[in-house]
């Protein structure tokens, strides 16, 4: 068995929040690991880690990034922060 072929991708959506900063962290380190990280900021806070800009919300943006890098893993670490404006504006954030 090729050696690639054990190689894992692993997609980390919200990869600047405080989880998907800590989820890069743990698997940066283990070369049995490809990552691919993807948040709404511009840039990624860590270095030497691939990354896209990209917004979740936007079903058509995250589903090019999807197919794109073909992932074997997709963890979701992106969250909508601000509390009172959940409440405002719940149907947006239920699409």
């Amino acid at each position: 068995m090729n050696p690639s072929e054990l190689i894992k991708r692993i997609l980390v959506v919200g990869a600047n929040g405080m989880l998907g900063q800590r989820v890069l962290e743990l698997y940066s380190s283990n070369n049995d690991f490809e990552l691919l990280a993807t948040s709404v900021e511009d840039k990624l806070v860590f270095e030497n880690i691939d990354y896209v800009q990209s917004d979740i919300s936007n079903r058509n943006e995250i589903k090019k990034v999807i197919y794109n890098f073909c992932p074997d893993f997709i963890i979701n670490a992106a969250a909508y922060t601000n509390v009172d404006k959940s409440e405002s504006e719940r149907k947006h954030l239920e699409n």
